[in-house]
C-alpha cells in the first residue's frame, strides 16, 4: 500500500475514533436507558406523589416564614430533590430542597415561563421536573415545580462512560504503535538510507545498497534516485567520450585540411610562377582552387554547426512558415546544378499547414542531402526529391525496400525525401557512415540538425 494512503487511513482512523466512541457511547446508553425507563420512571413517579400530597396544602400558597415552609416541605423531599412554590401571579414564595439553587424568593417569573411544561413529566439528563397548578375549590391559587434528581441512572451513565474510555484508550495506544512502526519502516528507515546514499554519491563514493521493497512514493524516489544516479555516471562517461572524440576531430581535420590546402598551394604556385601554361590550363587552375576552398569551407562549416548543435547553451531559433510556400521555395534551384552533370531531377510536393523550423539550417540539410545524392549519381541516372504532409499517398517512384518504413513513418509526420540511382552503401559503410570524419561523415551531422530544425 502508498505511504498516502496509510497516511489517509490513518486521518480518517483519527477522525471516526470520536464518532466511533460517540456512537458506541449513545448504544451503550440508549440500551442502559431502555432497560431502565420503566423502572425508573414508577420509582421517581412514587416519590413525586409523596411530595405532591405535602404541596398541594393551600395554606403554602400564601406569603409567609420561610421556616414553615422547610418544616412542612423538607421532610417529605428525597434526597436531592427541590421544589419551587408560586403563587397565582407567578411570584416564588419558596425554594427549598437544592442548597445550589440560589433563586431569590418573592420574585416575579413571566407567564410564558409559568404555564410552560404544564403537567409534563420533563426527563433531563440528571433530572425528572414536573409542574402543576394547585386549585383549591376550583379556583387557582399557585403552582408547585418538583425535580427529582436521577442519582442512579446518572451513576449508570458515568460507569459506562468509563468503560469505554478503559477500551478506547487501549485501542489508541495500539493504533498509535501501529502508525509509529508503519512510517519508521515504511518512510523514516528509506529515507535515511537514500540520505546516506546521496551523500556517498555526492562524495563519489559506494553508497551502502538501499532494503526497501514496495511501490509506495519512497519506493519511487528510490528507483528515480537510482535512475538519476545511473543517468549521471553514464553522462560522466558521456562527456568523457566527447572529450576524445572532439581531440580525434580536431586532430582528423587538421589531417583532412591538409590535402586540399597542398593542392591549393600547388596551383597557386604555377599560377604565381607563370610557367608555361595555356589559358585552358589557367581556367582549369582557378576552377580546381576554388573547389578546394569550397570544400575546405564546407568542412569548417560542418565543424562549426556541430559545435554548436554540441552546446548545452545553444538555442535554434525556429520561425513559423507556411509549408506549401516553404518547400516549393526549398526544392527549388538544383535543375541547373543537375543539368550540369547530366542527372535527372524529378520532385513533388504535397505538403499542407503551417511549421515550426529553422529556415537556415533547413536549406542546410537539404544541401548536404543532394550534394551527396549528386556526387554518387552517374549521369544519366536520376534523383528523386519530394515534400509530402502525413497522410499523403507515397509516390510511386519509392524504391520497394523501404516502402513499408516510409509509409508508417509518413502516417504521423510530415517526410522529407531525397532518393538517388546510384551505388548502394556497402555493410561496411552501414557501419562506418556515423563514424566522424570518415567518407560518409556528413550524415552524422544531417542526423543532429534534423532533431533540432523540426518542432
Amino acid at each position: 500500500m502508498k505511504i498516502r494512503s496509510w497516511l489517509l487511513l490513518s486521518y480518517l482512523l483519527v477522525m471516526l475514533l470520536p464518532i466511533v466512541f460517540a456512537y458506541g457511547l449513545y448504544i451503550l446508553l440508549s440500551q442502559y436507558n431502555q432497560k431502565q425507563a420503566l423502572v425508573e420512571y414508577l420509582h421517581i413517579q412514587k416519590q413525586i406523589e409523596k411530595v405532591e400530597q405535602v404541596v398541594k396544602e393551600p395554606e403554602l400558597y400564601l406569603i409567609q416564614s420561610q421556616r414553615i415552609y422547610e418544616d412542612k416541605i423538607i421532610p417529605y423531599l428525597p434526597s436531592g430533590a427541590k421544589v419551587v412554590i408560586y403563587d397565582q401571579g407567578g411570584i416564588v414564595l419558596f425554594v427549598g430542597g437544592d442548597e445550589k439553587d440560589h433563586t431569590p424568593i418573592l420574585t416575579r417569573v413571566n407567564t410564558r415561563q409559568l404555564y410552560e411544561n404544564l403537567f409534563q413529566l420533563q426527563v433531563q439528563h440528571r433530572n425528572y421536573i414536573l409542574k402543576k397548578p394547585t386549585l383549591d375549590h376550583g379556583s387557582l391559587i399557585g403552582f408547585y415545580e418538583i425535580t427529582v434528581p436521577r442519582e442512579e441512572w446518572v451513576d449508570g451513565v458515568n460507569q459506562r462512560t468509563k468503560w469505554m474510555l478503559y477500551g478506547f484508550i487501549p485501542f489508541f495506544i495500539l493504533l498509535y504503535g501501529g502508525v509509529w512502526w508503519m512510517l519508521e519502516r515504511k518512510l523514516n528507515r528509506p529515507l535515511a538510507a537514500l540520505m546516506n546514499r546521496m551523500t556517498a554519491f555526492a562524495r563519489n563514493e559506494e553508497g551502502k545498497p538501499i532494503d526497501h521493497r514496495g511501490d509506495d512514493e519512497i519506493g519511487q524516489l528510490i528507483s528515480h534516485f537510482q535512475q538519476m544516479e545511473q543517468e549521471v555516471s553514464e553522462a560522466q562517461k558521456r562527456l568523457q567520450s566527447e572529450q576524445q572524440t572532439k581531440e580525434l576531430m580536431i586532430a582528423s581535420l587538421g589531417h583532412d585540411l591538409k590535402t586540399p590546402l597542398t593542392s591549393i598551394r600547388a596551383f597557386t604556385e604555377s599560377l604565381h610562377l607563370n610557367y608555361q601554361i595555356t589559358e585552358h590550363q589557367k581556367q582549369e587552375y582557378v576552377s580546381i582552387i576554388l573547389e578546394k576552398t569550397d570544400y575546405m569551407k564546407k568542412m569548417v562549416d560542418d565543424l562549426t554547426t556541430y559545435t554548436l548543435l554540441q552546446s548545452a547553451d545553444y538555442q535554434i531559433e525556429l520561425v513559423n512558415v507556411e509549408g506549401e510556400e516553404f518547400f516549393d521555395m526549398l526544392l527549388s534551384g538544383y535543375e541547373e546544378w543537375l543539368d550540369t552533370r547530366q542527372v535527372c531531377l524529378v520532385k513533388q510536393v504535397a505538403v499542407q499547414g503551417n511549421y515550426n523550423m529553422n529556415e537556415t539550417q533547413m536549406i542546410r540539410v537539404l544541401d548536404n542531402l543532394m550534394s551527396n545524392a549528386i556526387r554518387y549519381t552517374p549521369a544519366g541516372k536520376r534523383i528523386w526529391l519530394a515534400a509530402l504532409s502525413k497522410g499523403e499517398m507515397l509516390p510511386d517512384w519509392i524504391f520497394s525496400t523501404f516502402h513499408r518504413e516510409i509509409s508508417s513513418w509518413l502516417e504521423s509526420h510530415t517526410l522529407l525525401i531525397v532518393q538517388n540511382e546510384g551505388l548502394g552503401m556497402t555493410k561496411e559503410d552501414q557501419g562506418r557512415c556515423f563514424s566522424l570524419f570518415s567518407s560518409l561523415n556528413l550524415l552524422e551531422l544531417l542526423n543532429s540538425v534534423k532533431a533540432q530544425v523540426w518542432d
